[in-house]
């Protein structure tokens, strides 16, 4: 059955709607042919991206157009397809592939008229099936051309019917009424129903076209089709379709575009969808195959954590220890050195800020993060993650070197997954100087265009010429075997895309091998925010202090500093009974420990904000954990992080005094 066409899109196209419509299937080339190997359809956009000049050919035998090798190669093919054979095949041309079918073209007595020939890029399926790469194909959306040369519309028929029913994607084409001109058998395969009468507004009903998510229904307004008749152009819109025909339903990618006449007039619409429904199923897999990649690539990095950390955090345990004893036994004189007491609490301190920074870095590492993206500093993640690796790398005799400005350099990315790019870029550096005398490697951080740039250059023998093409691929190494999965690269190729970024080899020669990372900078991020310590301007706070902490030395100690800061200090071990405490007495301010039996800080905190104060009571968190991000605890108004010193206790109390003064 012939498909009629309305009399003003017929002048338009000039009898020939077809050729019109073969020209908007995306990324398809088309060439038919007759029986004297002349061609007489050529679609000349598609057709110039694999190498053909469709002017050139139209009019032309295969002999004329094409050299005699390809000639030679093709021509069998060619005879084939006149003979009523259908020839499928996949041939490959500029590194991408290709999807080839040929076969007859007929009329309506079943008589071979000539030949076609149908050629798609299937490259990135291909790559799908092949190693289970990202997915994702964007539809585009060609140029509608109305000025075709004119043809007879009978064997136009027969000629579009037959290329129809060898495409991959639906092709739908309404009139300004809404009446359906063109409706291929893809589509109905696809939408499991074929084309009606009914008006576009009950369409979703018909249909059954809801949203991606399978359940929201789509509106008039909001359909392809309705769109492209008011001018729009949509692009790889996703819809689900689920009907009768459809119990199970089915995820479809629709792109759509107003057909124009001479006088870009809108005349109608045309919408081309294809069923995505295993592709995305497919990118699902992949997702979660990166997820368990990213998962066995931090387990191997505590993997090596453990033995630098126990030893890093040894040493100055050592060094509190011997300086304790050496303050014991100055004590016992009846004359102690103050100059020598002096200088062993000065040890005493550094040591425990060495400690300090080990276990911030190790909370950075051990923290469980979320699948989301947030801004993040890396003039504070980057530090931390190298502090975590500096011993390891020491006492292989590696100079682990960072150079940056200190200011707050801020991206919108995922914390863990960004931290796991540094210590992969670091693994892979550390490898590289295995065997050299001098083994440096420097770690460099700053702003650049609206970007930033963390580069990582180790002073290795560089990579080979060779391989410097495959260092991304999955699973390639370098490394002996069970020396590494060769997933580092790969792996962080992945995540910096993800974030909009990029990664480069800057440098590989034997003088070393230089990576750069850019990210896109995080432009309204409050500088504000940074953590600062105030202004030593006060020294003495006149509040009224709750402290709760199930730790009796760190309580006692805790007591001593507020009361050294002038503070009135009222202490509990069990957060219940301070509860009950601070609903009966008057206090500025509560410090209160996170990991408690009993009542645990959380807890505390939830039932304290509940209870209706007539001032503001602020209240502070402390915690010696690692696992706890606390800057994520809503209800509080700071934190502590242990083991914390006087200018940390005395910020805190800094923002009591200032809203007390201020009310």
């Amino acid at each position: 059955m012939r498909t009629k066409i309305p009399k003003k899109l017929d002048e338009i196209i000039g009898g020939d709607p077809y050729r019109f419509l073969v020209q908007q299937l995306p990324e398809t080339a088309v060439i038919m042919f007759d029986h004297e190997l002349r061609f007489f359809l050529t679609d000349g956009p598609s057709l110039s991206q694999h190498g053909y000049d469709p002017d050139m050919m139209l009019g032309k035998t295969l002999d004329e157009a094409l050299p005699a090798a390809a000639v030679k190669k093709l021509k069998p093919s060619y005879l084939e397809a006149l003979l009523g054979h259908e020839i499928a095949f996949l041939h490959e041309w500029n590194g991408a592939q290709f999807d080839t079918k040929m076969g007859p073209v007929k009329d309506q007595k079943g008589q071979i008229i000539g030949g076609f020939i149908a050629i798609r890029e299937v490259t990135r399926e291909r790559r799908i099936a092949r190693q289970v790469e990202e997915l994702g194909s964007d539809l585009e959306a060609a140029q509608i051309n109305l000025q075709k040369e004119k043809a007879k519309l009978k064997e136009s028929t027969e000629i579009l019917t037959t290329f129809f029913d060898h495409t991959n994607e639906g092709v739908i084409v309404v009139n300004m009424h809404g009446e359906f001109v063109q409706f291929n058998s893809i589509a109905q395969k696809i939408l499991g129903l074929g084309k009606t009468s009914l008006l576009p507004k009950e369409w979703q009903k018909h249909y059954g076209i809801f949203a991606s998510d399978g359940v929201t229904p789509i509106k008039e307004e909001d359909f392809p089709l309705t769109k492209a008749l008011k001018g729009q152009v949509c692009r790889d819109i996703r819809f689900h379709i689920k009907n009768p025909n459809r119990p199970d339903g089915v995820l479809i990618s629709a792109s759509s575009s107003p057909i124009l006449d001479e006088k870009k007039n809108i005349i109608g619409g045309m919408v081309i969808f294809r069923d995505i429904t295993q592709e995305v199923k497919k990118e699902q897999e992949l997702d979660d195959n990166r997820k368990q990649l990213f998962h066995a690539s931090k387990l191997a990095s505590i993997g090596e954590l453990a033995a630098g950390v126990g030893h890093e955090i040894n040493n100055p345990l050592s060094i509190i220890l011997g300086y304790a004893n050496t303050i014991e036994r100055e004590l016992d004189k009846q004359e102690p050195s103050k100059q020598l007491l002096k200088l062993s609490l000065h040890k005493h301190k550094q040591a425990v800020k060495r400690i300090a920074n080990i276990v911030a870095g190790l909370r950075t590492f051990a923290r469980v993060d979320s699948e989301d993206n947030q801004v993040v500093d890396l003039s504070i993640l980057v530090p931390q993650t190298l502090e975590l690796f500096k011993e390891i790398y020491r006492r292989e005799g590696i100079q682990l070197i960072l150079h940056h400005s200190h200011e707050p350099i801020p991206v919108f990315a995922n914390f863990g997954r960004l931290q796991q790019v540094i210590i992969n870029l670091l693994s892979n550096a550390r490898h590289a100087l295995k065997g050299k005398e001098q083994k440096i490697i420097e770690v460099s951080l700053k702003t650049e265009d609206s970007q930033a740039v963390l580069t990582i250059e180790d002073s290795g023998s560089g990579i080979p010429d060779d391989i410097k093409d495959k260092i991304f691929d999955t699973f390639f190494t370098t490394k002996a075997s069970g020396e590494g999965t060769g997933l580092g690269l790969s792996l962080v190729l992945s995540i910096i895309r993800d974030f909009s970024g990029d990664i480069r080899l800057k440098k590989s020669d034997e003088s070393g091998t230089t990576f750069a990372v850019r990210l896109p900078l995080k432009l309204d991020f409050e500088a504000s925010k940074v953590h600062t310590h105030p202004k030593k301007t006060l020294r003495s706070y006149p509040l009224k202090v709750l402290v709760i902490d199930d730790e009796p030395s760190v309580l006692e100690v805790l007591t001593h500093e507020l009361e050294h800061l002038g503070c009135e200090v009222t202490a509990f071990k069990d957060a219940s009974l301070a509860l009950r405490e601070v609903t009966e007495k008057p206090f500025d301010c509560v410090f209160v420990d996170l990991n408690m039996p009993v009542m645990d800080g959380l807890q505390f905190i939830e039932h304290f904000n509940l209870i209706p104060f007539e001032q503001k009571i602020k209240i502070f968190a402390m915690t010696g954990g690692i696992h706890t991000d606390v800057s994520l605890i809503s209800g509080i108004d700071g934190y502590l992080l242990k083991p914390f010193d006087t200018e940390e206790i005395e910020e805190s109390l800094s923002l009591v005094w200032e809203q007390k003064n201020v009310a």
